[in-house]
């Protein structure tokens, strides 16, 4: 049942005329019969039927005043009772009642003449306010017909809203307008980008035999700004020539009106009716009047939008492909841009960081976000943990205008990135900060070219002392071996001096291996290269330290990928280098564990991995790993890692190491491959 509620006393309702004739029509007897008695008993004449047809054979003979139907019937639905039903009398009230329509529904049916909605359930009070009002806008004919002027135009406002280009937009007006003014045809015609004619931007319906409106019409009113119009007797009449008064004007066939922007005439908006069929009637021509100032304006605005999207995509284009990293808050402190260049720097993607302030999206970006906070507002405003961001810095204050410096932040992997900050606020027309930007540089290559600079210099410097030292230790070392091998023939071999002797030369080559090993790093070397198989070169450096290895207990596992190509190499130095990795890793479990040698390949390189299970590295320690004389080991000299990179440098390869504390340590070796006329035997 429809009504919630007990009928009132009927002379609780208050109505205008009780004599007038409604028609009810539902497939739903129980709602038929319902309505039927609660309008009789407010004096409406009412009459029920379940189907569309009856309803049809009803309104053909006789005269009702409104038209109560259900949305959704079987056979024939509403709407299409509603469009017959206003074919046989254009000034029948209609107000439809549905359980679940919709707004493309409610559209269509205010399209063909719907005064009212009634939403199912409904009581009684709701459904004589809704007749009511609706025959109350039937009699007020004048109201009604401006109404029915305004809907088009609430339809041709969708348009706007849903049309992303004039053309199209120009398109759908005209197709609402042809609907709405019984138009044969209407078509836009606007100047070309020379100003020196006219082309047809859009056009609807079909052209008329006879023309109405020439070429010469349109220049006409592009010319004075002033609509031309054709009457029923092919007549042609304008305000400028003084021929007419279009307000007066009531058998309009055709029509040439002026699409103005900034008070020049920059379109004509035509519309023509066959001769067969009856003039504009006065709401057609107060409806183009209207279209035209509004097409005007909405063309205008949409090629203003489309500059302006232009505009945005190129600037958002230039801030998307910088280099630099770009940051941008409004006056809260959250952030409303984040490009690329810093979604890489810092490790996070722009929908984590966009509508967030930057130290909660970012929490190891501090230092960043204490200076923009410190550009954005006064000091004695910033939080009180602001300046607690990486390495407690100090803090600029907010007067200045262009805020330049250099601090760390965390990226997202843990690691520590150096960045040249510069931040300037935003300001209003009034002068008010409402936000700042901020510019960022990895400052990391730059670091490691100045690192590398004066890895380089101290080479030199060494390379300079290692001749020094060449001459003046190893001679020196050379007569002191002679000696004392000279001494020692004469101790006899049971003698305990003997074991000094040894030692004493022992220690002698230990120099001598200490200073090549320095020549080595200092010094430029020769490369034998020719073809070599790196499996052969890793297993004899194996087979040559298996003492030590089975004496720590340790396990070799060994990860070979099938057919790795040679490379070129020089034998000697890649056994030095791989020998001095494989002693490091063994140096590094006294206790025992696993040794694990990967050899791969691709296209360009030849990759080798040496792993171990000790102690690991400290990150400050992976640093400063190759360089010379830096060691962790209470009886290292610091070179083996040292000459190791050089000898794999100087291949053109490339050498680093990932490690974390208490999980080990890997090195990882990238030769390059030859190519094959490059391979030399």
């Amino acid at each position: 049942m429809f009504f919630s509620g007990v009928l009132r006393d009927v002379s609780e309702v208050e109505i205008d005329k009780v004599a007038e004739r409604i028609l009810v029509v539902d497939d739903e007897p129980s709602v038929v019969a319902a309505c039927v008695r609660a309008l009789s008993r407010v004096g409406y004449v009412v009459d029920g039927v379940g189907d569309s047809e009856t309803a049809l054979s009803r309104l053909g003979r006789e005269v009702y005043d409104l038209l109560l139907v259900d949305l959704r019937m079987p056979g024939q639905d509403g709407l299409e009772l509603l469009a017959l039903a206003k074919e046989l009398d254009p000034h029948l009230s209609v107000v439809m009642i549905t359980g679940y329509g919709t707004m493309d529904d409610a559209l269509k049916a205010i399209r063909l003449g719907a005064q009212g909605f009634l939403l199912k359930p409904f009581d009684p009070d709701e459904l004589a306010e809704a007749v009511q009002n609706s025959l109350r806008r039937r009699a007020l004919l004048r109201d009604s017909l401006r109404l029915q002027t305004l809907l088009p135009l609430l339809e041709i406002n969708e348009a706007l809203r849903a049309t992303d280009g004039a053309v199209s937009l120009a398109q759908r007006v005209l197709e609402v307008a042809l609907r709405e003014t019984g138009a044969s045809r209407l078509w836009l015609a606007m100047r070309d980008s020379s100003g020196d004619k006219l082309i047809t931007m859009a056009s609807v319906g079909n052209a008329t035999d006879e023309g109405l409106l020439p070429t010469s019409v349109m220049e006409q009113v592009i010319e004075t700004g002033e609509p031309v119009w054709v009457e029923a007797d092919g007549s042609l009449h304008s305000p400028h020539s003084g021929t007419g008064d279009l307000t007066q004007a009531r058998r309009i066939v055709a029509l040439s009106w002026p699409l103005l922007m900034k008070d020049q005439p920059v379109g004509v908006l035509n519309a023509e009716k066959a001769r067969d069929l009856p003039p504009f009637s006065q709401l057609g021509l107060e409806l183009l009047s209207l279209l035209s100032g509004q097409l005007a304006i909405a063309i205008e605005n949409v090629e203003l939008h489309q500059q302006q999207q232009a505009l945005r995509a190129f600037n958002e284009d230039i801030i998307q492909t910088m280099t630099n990293g770009l940051v941008v808050v409004d006056e809260t402190g959250r952030v409303t841009v984040f490009n690329r260049a810093a979604a890489t720097l810092l490790g996070y993607r722009a929908a984590e960081v966009l509508g967030w302030p930057l130290r909660e999206a970012i929490p190891g970006a501090g230092a960043l976000a204490d200076i923009i906070e410190a550009t954005l507002r006064p000091a004695d405003q910033l939080p009180a943990d602001s300046s607690q961001g990486e390495g407690q810095r100090e803090i600029h204050p907010a007067s200045a205008k262009y805020v330049p410096d250099e601090v760390s932040v965390r990226h997202r992997d843990g690691n520590l990135l150096p960045l040249v900050v510069s931040a300037s606020p935003l300001h209003d027309n009034d002068g008010n900060v409402t936000g700042v930007v901020c510019l960022f540089e990895d400052l990391s290559e730059a670091k490691t070219l100045e690192a590398e600079r004066r890895r380089l210099d101290r080479l030199a410097a060494l390379g300079e002392m290692s001749a020094v030292v060449a001459h003046e230790i190893r001679n020196p070392m050379a007569g002191i071996a002679a000696g004392v091998e000279y001494l020692g023939k004469s101790v006899p071999d049971d003698s305990p001096q003997k074991e000094g002797v040894a030692m004493i030369l022992g220690e002698i080559e230990r120099v001598n291996r200490i200073l090549e090993d320095i020549l080595s790093v200092a010094r430029p070397f020769q490369l034998k290269l020719s073809a070599q198989a790196v499996p052969g070169i890793v297993e004899g450096v194996l087979h040559r330290h298996q003492t030590p290895i089975k004496n720590k207990a340790i396990r070799v596992t060994r990860r070979y990928a099938p057919s790795l190509p040679p490379v070129q190499a020089d034998r000697e130095r890649l056994e030095q280098a791989l020998t001095n990795l494989v002693l490091n890793a063994v140096e590094a479990m006294p206790a025992g564990g696993t040794l694990d040698i990967g050899l791969d390949a691709d296209d360009r390189w030849l990759t080798i991995t040496i792993s171990d299970t000790g102690p690991g590295i400290s990150l400050d320690a992976q640093r400063r790993i190759f360089e010379p004389f830096f060691t962790t080991k209470t009886r290292g000299t610091g070179l083996g890692l040292a000459v190791a990179r050089r000898v794999i440098e100087e291949h053109g390869g490339i050498i680093d190491v990932t490690s974390e504390p208490g999980k080990g340590t890997t090195f990882i070796i990238q030769l390059p491959l030859p190519t094959p006329g490059d391979i030399s035997l």
